[in-house]
């Protein structure tokens, strides 16, 4: 345990108006549909983009139009939890499959034109909810290309306190980790420990499961938890994303059970590779997310070591809070800006031996940047 780190007893209340801020959200959305020429933008199954405009992720479906308000559809199972915490209009179903015939008389009602067009993130949607609007024969385009990106971009102003929290969640749930990761014990035993603790300072619940990945099993990029012991001289790549009142965070370290020398040196090339990237964003005003992504990959090719650099469908960094922006990647076209939220976590790994991943949320600033999340690179 580094006996040099604390995190002061923060309190997890967020003090603006959640309400208000979905509001903002929706106008957003409604310039961004009458841009797009729109009839709708939809959102199934407690999807988490629709929670930012909703205030609840209570809801079969949520339809948002570019000149009135939106309107949740929900199964009465789930409509007084979506008006506990909505404002919007709702439509109670009783039965799912109903969905189909409630969306196609919603639109039928809103909607004037002929052949309606709707908005919808593929990546998200169920293939049965696609299915259905295609068989209301609508015209479905991809949300997350211009809309979202309207939408989503970053967060607003007020957002960043939650954010910040978040952050302080994050280094408690590595600090648990810290703590847990010895010879003897069990990776599944180490998450456990970390959502205990993540859950304790105020996560209600995860974006995705704890993960704890030890000795060979740390070359996986995404070394989902197992029951393997953890071996004098593993080293150990936890990884965790709480949700604190809808906001999801992502950050990364790696640990070790033996001599923290034997990887010494991977553990400097990636901080080195994370703080070189992030420095294009003091010398630019509008650095882009494939700049960085490329300056991480050159410097841990530089140091020596070639497959992570090459690994080009694995992300050097990817938004965070449940905004769509930016991703740093090869392909990115994404340029960043002042408020975006987003994580830079290159890696190396070494097969059949472990690896080395460190993760930080960061905030962009005008010519500057800002690491949230404050437990120490390891």
């Amino acid at each position: 345990m580094n006996e040099l780190f604390a995190v002061g007893k923060v309190s997890m209340n967020l003090s603006f108006d959640k309400l208000g801020v979905s509001k903002k959200r929706i106008t957003l959305a409604k310039t961004a549909l009458q841009e797009n020429a729109v009839d709708a933008m939809i959102f199934f199954d407690a999807d988490r983009y629709g929670g930012k405009f909703a205030n609840t992720i209570a809801f079969t479906a949520l339809v948002l139009f570019p000149d009135r308000e939106p309107i949740i559809i929900a199964h009465s199972i789930e409509k007084d939890h979506a008006e506990s915490e909505s404002e919007l209009e709702i439509v109670e179903i009783d039965d799912t499959r109903k969905l189909k015939d409630s969306v196609g008389h919603l639109l039928q009602k809103k909607t004037k034109r002929e052949k309606i067009k709707v908005a919808v993130v593929p990546s998200n949607a169920k293939f049965e909810a696609v299915k259905a609007l295609q068989e209301l024969d609508y015209e479905i385009i991809d949300a997350s290309e211009n809309i979202l990106r309207r939408c989503l971009k970053k967060p607003f102003p007020e957002e960043i306190e939650a954010i910040r929290k978040l952050s302080s969640i994050c280094d408690k749930g590595l600090e648990a980790a810290d703590n847990a990761v010895e010879a003897g014990r069990r990776e599944y035993e180490v998450a456990a420990e970390v959502d205990h603790v993540v859950k304790k300072f105020g996560a209600t619940e995860c974006w995705f499961p704890t993960l704890v990945a030890s000795g060979y099993r740390a070359a996986f990029p995404h070394g989902w938890t197992s029951f393997k012991e953890i071996n004098e001289g593993d080293v150990v790549v936890v990884d965790i994303g709480p949700v604190l009142d809808g906001y999801g965070g992502c950050v990364c370290r790696s640990f070790t059970t033996g001599s923290r020398e034997e990887w010494k040196r991977e553990i400097e090339v990636v901080q080195e590779a994370i703080h070189k990237s992030l420095e294009i964003i003091k010398d630019q005003g509008t650095a882009s997310a494939a700049q960085i992504d490329k300056i991480a990959r050159y410097t841990v090719k530089k140091g020596g070591y070639e497959t992570w650099p090459d690994m080009k469908t694995v992300l050097t960094g990817h938004p965070i809070g449940g905004f769509s922006l930016p991703i740093i990647a090869p392909y990115s076209e994404d340029e960043i800006e002042e408020g975006m939220v987003f994580t830079v976590e290159p890696a190396i790994y070494v097969k059949g031996k472990g690896g080395v991943r460190i993760e930080h949320h960061v905030l962009a600033k005008k010519y500057d940047y800002e690491i949230l999340d404050k437990f120490p690179e390891r």
